[in-house]
């Protein structure tokens, strides 16, 4: 059975069929999230503060699928029998056609949010200032080596939703998640979640460190004691957020041998007949 059937017989929450959705944002994962909504079969507007012109992507695909277009200046009209507003990464929640959607109590998510939500296979997610391209590429190539199917996805330029649709229930899909992508996120619940540093990159879309951060544990918010989280013990605000998460809690270090958790040591040592730099992790417990 692919998955577009196992969603037609699954929760009725799924059920796209005579509803209508308004995509803000006419970037990757907008795109996919409207294609994706109409093959479920919603009705699809896709709207971009730009004018058609400006816009660098080619829109034609959209129209020959059934997304309706509304480019250039955003009326709230466009909120009119609304029943999902999907916003893309690059769109902050606080632009006014967004604020009016959450003040008529219109449900609006991200397209990491729709991809968890129509995902059959676990997800293992990644988030962090610096390092998450890095490290969701080599997670998923580990992933590769113990299952047949896996899918590398989100804020590595892939859309997440697509990748949860071609895994089906068959493998795993490994995630790059950024702060933006969060920000319209609410139930989001990866099997296994990493942050791997907070630094004030991103300070001027949020406002401040503190709601960079907030938004940065949205990752493991609905996690369970089943669930697991990988956390920086080297740097200080992902090390406070084990006080505040509900997972299992992993941590590594660069630095300092810990009770318990991953020591990763650079030295010096013989390989293949000569001396260089050797990397080894230590499972301290």
């Amino acid at each position: 059975m692919d998955i577009e059937n196992e969603l037609k017989q699954g929760d009725d929450s799924m059920d796209f069929v005579n509803k209508k959705m308004l995509v803000i944002g006419a970037g990757v994962s907008g795109f996919a999230a409207a294609k994706l909504a109409v093959r479920l079969g919603a009705s699809v507007t896709l709207s971009d503060a730009k004018k058609e012109a400006d816009i660098k992507y080619d829109l034609q695909p959209l129209r020959d699928c059934g997304v309706q277009l509304q480019c250039g200046e955003q009326d709230n009209a466009l909120l009119d029998g609304v029943d999902t507003v999907l916003v893309s990464p690059a769109v902050p929640v606080a632009v006014p056609l967004v604020q009016e959607a959450m003040k008529r109590g219109i449900e609006v998510i991200s397209e990491i949010e729709l991809a968890w939500r129509l995902a059959k296979a676990p997800i293992y997610a990644v988030t962090g200032t610096n390092g998450k391209t890095t490290t969701v590429t080599l997670l998923g190539l580990l992933l590769e080596t113990l299952h047949k199917k896996v899918g590398v996805g989100g804020n590595i330029g892939i859309p997440l939703c697509d990748e949860v649709m071609r895994v089906g229930s068959e493998g795993c899909v490994a995630a790059e998640i950024s702060s933006y992508q969060l920000e319209a996120s609410h139930d989001f619940h990866p099997r296994i979640a990493a942050v791997l540093n907070v630094t004030p990159d991103h300070v001027v879309r949020h406002g401040s460190l503190e709601v960079y951060q907030q938004m940065k544990e949205k990752l493991f918010a609905h996690q369970t004691k089943d669930d697991y989280l990988v956390l920086n013990y080297d740097d200080v605000h992902t090390r406070s957020m084990a006080e505040r998460a509900p997972s299992t809690i992993f941590f590594f270090s660069r630095q300092q041998e810990l009770p318990e958790g991953l020591l990763c040591r650079t030295g010096c040592s013989p390989s293949a007949g000569r001396a260089g730099p050797r990397s080894s992790a230590v499972w301290m417990s």
